[in-house]
C-alpha cells in the first residue's frame, strides 16, 4: 500500500509541473559513472523530485554530468558542467528534477530495488511528459534505463512479464493522447524495449541490438520462488560520451550489488502498470499540457478539449514552420476542441504567420487560427485570427470563461499571411497584401486577461471523426511590456452586428475617422461622413463613392434619411460662422435646403410620417430638444430641464420621443410624447449612456454607454452598445469596443431590425504595416 500510494503522491505531484524552455542540449552530453560500495546514507532528496526533463536540473548547460553511485539500489547526483576534465557536485537534484532522481525515489519506495523503481519511472514518465518535451535527451534517458538498469537482462525475472508489460504500456500512451514525440517513443519502449526485447533476452543475451556483459563473478542461484545473483563490486570510475547519433550505446558496467527479485513483486507491478494506464485515460482533459519536440519558440502542445482522434505538431526550424494536425467538432459555443501549439507570455504580443491547409478537407469551416488565450480550459476566455476553410476569416472571440464565442468576419477571403495583435485589453486581426504590408482587417474586441497567457497556433477539423492539417510558415511571435505608442495612428472600422448572435463583420477600414452610419431603406446600403462629405458603400463592402451635398461641405455626425427614402437630412457647418444648421438635400444629391434658422442646430430623429424633424439646439447657452417641420418653419423647444438634453428619436408609431438627458447628474436615457409632455427615465444605472434608437419593429432599443467617470460623449473611450428590450426592460450587452463619438450617433438599424450599423475606432502605431 505504501508504494502505490508513493507512486500515485509522485505522479500527482508532477501533473502541476510546467517546462519553460523546450530547447535541446548540444550534440554531446557526458555521464560520469562512479561503481563504489558506499555504506554512509546518501544525502536526503529535498522537495518532490519530479521526472521530467533531466537536462533542467543541470540547469540546461551544454554539457552536464549525472554521477551514478551503488548502494543496494542507485542514486543519482546531477552534477555541474564539467569543466578541465573534472565536476562539481551540485547535490540530488530538488525541484524540477530528473528522471534519474525519480527512478531512484521509485527505488527507494519497491525496497531499494533499482529495476522495480526504473520500470515504475516509465510508466509514470508520460504524466510529467505532459509538461516535458520527449527529445533526444528524453529518448537517450529511455535507452540508458532500458540498458544499464537491466530490467529484461538474462537474470532477470522479470523476462517473462515483457508481452504484458507491453500491453499496458501501449495503451497508456495511447490513452493519454500525447503529441507524436511521446507517443511514438514510449510506445516503441513499451513494445520493442519491454516486449521484443524481453522475449529475446534469454535467447540473444542481448537488449536493443547491443550485446549484455555479466558483471564479472556473479553468482545465480534460485531459492524457493526467488533468484538471488550476487555481483562483486568493482570500484572504479567509468566515463562514457553518448552522441545522438548513437543513442543506443551501452553502458557496460559492473555496478551490481545483493539484491533480490521477487516474482510476487514483479506480478503487483504489472496490476501497477494497468492501473496507471487507466488513471492515464482519465486525465484525458489535461492532454493539453504535453510539450512539443523542439518547436522553438512555443513551449508545448496538445489537444484543448475533447476530441476523438489525437493531434500533432512536426516543426522545421529552417523555414520556421510548423505542420499542425488537429481533429474537434469545433472552435465555437461555450467549449473548443482543437489542436495547439502555444507558449506563456504577458504583457503585449504579436503573432504572424502564413497559412495554408492541406488537402481538399471535409467540412468547408474547419480552421487553422493564431490564438491568445487565457488558459488551455475547453472554455476559456480567448481571441484569434482564424481562416476557414472556405477563406472565411475573421477575428473569434470568448469574452468571459465559459461565455459563447462571437467573430468579426472580414470581407477578406482566404489571405495568405495573418497577424494577431494583443494591446493591452484589446485585439485585433491584421492581413498582408501582395506586397507583404499588414492593414488592419477588422474592428477590436475588449478581453481582460491575467497575465500569464497562451499565444499560439490551433487547428480544428469542424468534424469529430476527421483530423485535418494546416502548415503555418513564417511564423514571428513578438511579446513586449505595454507601453504606450509614440506616434499613433487612427483607424476606424463600419462594421455590422447581428443581434441575435453579436456577431460582426467588418465592411470597411480606413486609417482615417469617418462616423455616424446610416442604413438606406431598401437595406443595400449605408451612408457615413467622413471630412465633411457624406459617403455611400454597399452593405457587403467595396468602395465608398462621395454624395452630392452641394455648398454643404464641412457636415457632421447628426444625418438621416427620410422614411419614404427620397431626401437626407444632415448638419452642415460650412455657413454662418460655421455653426452647425440642418440641411435636407434629394437623396439622389443636390442643392441643400435650409430647415432651421437659429444655429447651432442638430438633427436627430425624422417622425414616421415624414412632416416633422427633431433637432438638438443650443440656446440661451442651453442645449436643449426641439420640433421642426420638414418643410421648415417655427422650431418648438421640448424640453427645458437643466443639463444637457441629446438625440431625440421618434418611435416607430410617432408616439414617443426617447432621448438621453443628464438632469438627474450623469447622462441616462428618457422619453416623452412627441409633444414634449410626459417626460419620464427610462433606464437607470452608473453609467452614461447615450443616442438612444429604436428598432423598425418597434421592439428594442440600442444606446451606446460610457463608463460613469466620463462626462459628455468624447472619442476614444472604452465603450459598450447595449441594448434593451422594449417589452420587460431587459438590458444586454452588443458588444465591447473602442469608440465613442462617431460611433452610432444616429439612426443605424436595419429595415429587418436584425442587425445595426456602427463604427469602431482603434489606435496603433505605424509599425504595425510592416512585414
Amino acid at each position: 500500500m505504501l508504494f502505490l500510494c508513493s507512486a500515485l503522491a509522485v505522479v500527482c505531484t508532477q501533473h502541476g509541473t510546467r517546462r519553460t524552455d523546450a530547447r535541446s542540449l548540444n550534440d554531446i552530453f557526458s555521464i560520469v559513472v562512479v561503481t563504489a560500495q558506499i555504506h554512509a546514507p546518501l544525502p536526503d532528496l529535498e522537495g518532490d523530485i519530479l521526472v521530467g526533463d533531466f537536462r533542467c536540473a543541470a540547469g540546461r548547460s551544454a554539457t552536464s554530468a549525472v554521477r551514478i553511485v551503488s548502494r543496494r539500489g542507485v542514486a543519482f547526483e546531477v552534477i555541474a558542467p564539467a569543466s578541465a576534465g573534472t565536476s562539481t557536485s551540485a547535490g540530488p537534484s530538488t525541484g524540477r528534477g530528473s528522471a534519474f532522481g525519480a527512478a531512484t525515489q521509485h527505488a527507494e519506495v519497491a525496497g531499494d530495488n533499482l529495476k522495480a523503481g526504473a520500470l515504475l519511472t516509465f510508466f509514470v514518465l508520460p504524466f510529467a511528459g505532459l509538461d516535458a518535451a520527449f527529445d533526444e535527451d528524453q529518448r537517450t534517458l529511455l535507452k540508458i534505463l532500458l540498458s544499464n538498469f537491466s530490467l529484461f537482462a538474462p537474470h532477470d525475472d522479470l523476462v517473462p512479464l515483457g508481452p504484458l508489460l507491453a500491453l499496458p504500456v501501449f495503451v497508456f500512451v495511447r490513452l493519454i493522447s500525447g503529441n507524436g514525440e511521446i507517443c511514438d517513443g514510449l510506445a516503441a519502449a513499451g513494445v520493442a524495449g519491454f516486449g521484443i526485447a524481453a522475449q529475446t533476452a534469454d535467447e540473444n543475451n542481448f537488449i536493443d541490438g547491443h550485446e549484455r556483459i555479466p558483471p564479472s563473478g556473479s553468482e545465480d542461484t534460485m531459492r524457493g520462488g526467488k533468484r538471488e545473483i550476487k555481483a562483486k563490486t568493482e570500484i572504479e570510475p567509468r566515463e562514457l560520451t553518448i552522441k545522438r547519433s548513437q543513442p543506443n550505446v551501452p553502458l557496460r558496467l559492473a555496478e551490481w550489488e545483493d539484491f533480490t527479485v521477487d516474482r510476487k513483486k514483479a506480478t503487483w507491478l504489472t496490476v501497477l502498470a494497468a492501473a496507471l494506464a487507466l488513471l492515464g485515460a482519465a486525465k484525458n482533459s489535461a492532454r493539453a499540457e504535453h510539450s512539443p519536440t523542439g518547436t522553438d519558440p512555443f513551449e508545448g502542445h496538445g489537444d484543448v478539449g475533447n476530441v476523438l482522434h489525437a493531434g500533432s505538431v512536426e516543426y522545421d526550424a529552417a523555414k520556421r514552420s510548423y505542420t499542425i494536425a488537429g481533429s474537434g467538432e469545433n472552435m465555437w459555443f461555450a467549449s473548443d476542441a482543437f489542436q495547439f501549439v502555444w507558449k506563456k507570455v504577458s504583457g503585449d504580443a504579436t503573432l504572424t504567420a502564413d497559412i495554408s491547409f492541406l488537402g481538399k478537407g471535409v467540412n468547408e469551416h474547419r480552421k487553422a487560427v493564431l490564438m491568445i488565450r487565457q488558459s488551455l480550459d475547453a472554455d476559456s476566455p480567448y481571441a484569434d485570427a482564424a481562416l476557414h476553410g472556405n477563406g472565411l476569416t475573421s477575428l473569434q472571440y470568448r469574452e468571459e470563461k465559459g461565455a459563447a464565442t462571437h467573430e468579426i468576419q472580414t470581407s477578406i477571403s482566404a489571405p495568405a499571411r495573418l497577424r494577431i495583435e494583443k494591446r493591452g485589453a484589446y485585439f485585433s486581426l491584421w492581413l498582408a497584401d501582395k506586397k507583404g504590408e499588414f492593414y488592419l482587417a477588422s474592428g477590436s474586441t475588449r478581453i481582460t486577461l491575467k497575465a500569464p497567457f497562451y499565444v499560439g497556433m490551433g487547428v480544428c477539423s469542424h468534424d469529430k471523426d476527421v483530423v485535418e492539417t494546416a502548415v503555418f510558415s513564417n511564423v514571428d511571435l513578438k511579446t513586449a511590456e505595454p507601453a504606450a505608442a509614440a506616434a499613433s495612428t487612427l483607424y476606424s472600422t463600419l462594421e455590422i452586428i447581428t443581434v441575435a448572435s453579436t456577431d460582426r463583420r467588418a465592411i470597411y477600414v480606413a486609417a482615417e475617422r469617418f462616423e455616424a452610419p446610416n442604413w438606406m431603406p431598401d437595406g443595400k446600403s449605408l451612408l457615413f461622413n467622413r471630412n465633411g462629405y457624406i459617403e455611400k458603400i454597399p452593405v457587403m463592402g467595396g468602395t465608398p463613392q462621395t454624395m452630392d451635398t452641394g455648398f454643404a461641405t464641412r457636415c457632421n455626425n447628426d444625418h438621416g434619411i427620410s422614411p419614404d427614402g427620397t431626401q437626407l437630412a444632415i448638419s452642415d457647418q460650412s455657413q454662418e460662422e460655421h455653426r452647425s444648421l440642418v440641411y435636407v438635400v434629394p437623396i439622389g444629391g443636390g442643392a441643400p435646403r435650409r430647415i432651421t434658422q437659429k444655429s447651432p442646430s442638430y438633427w436627430h430623429g425624422w417622425s414616421p410620417d415624414g412632416k416633422t424633424l427633431a433637432f438638438v439646439g443650443q440656446r440661451n447657452g442651453d442645449f436643449d430638444i426641439y420640433a421642426i417641420p420638414a418643410s421648415g418653419g417655427e422650431e418648438t423647444q421640448l424640453t427645458t430641464a437643466k443639463g444637457l438634453d441629446d438625440g431625440p428619436e421618434y418611435t416607430p408609431d410617432g408616439k414617443y420621443i426617447y432621448f438621453n438627458s443628464e438632469r438627474t447628474g450623469h447622462m441616462q436615457i428618457w422619453r416623452m410624447r412627441a409633444d414634449g409632455s410626459e417626460q419620464e427615465q427610462v433606464i437607470f444605472g452608473q453609467y452614461n449612456d447615450w443616442f438612444p434608437h429604436i428598432s423598425p419593429d418597434g421592439q428594442q432599443l440600442v444606446f451606446l454607454t460610457y463608463d460613469a467617470n466620463v462626462t459628455g460623449h468624447p472619442e476614444n473611450k472604452e465603450v459598450m452598445l447595449r441594448l434593451m428590450s422594449l417589452k420587460d426592460k431587459k438590458i444586454t450587452v452588443l458588444a465591447k469596443l473602442f469608440g465613442g463619438q462617431g460611433t452610432m450617433n444616429v439612426p443605424s438599424w436595419s429595415p429587418d431590425s436584425r442587425q445595426l450599423a456602427f463604427v469602431s475606432y482603434q489606435l496603433w502605431a505605424k509599425e504595425n504595416t510592416e512585414k
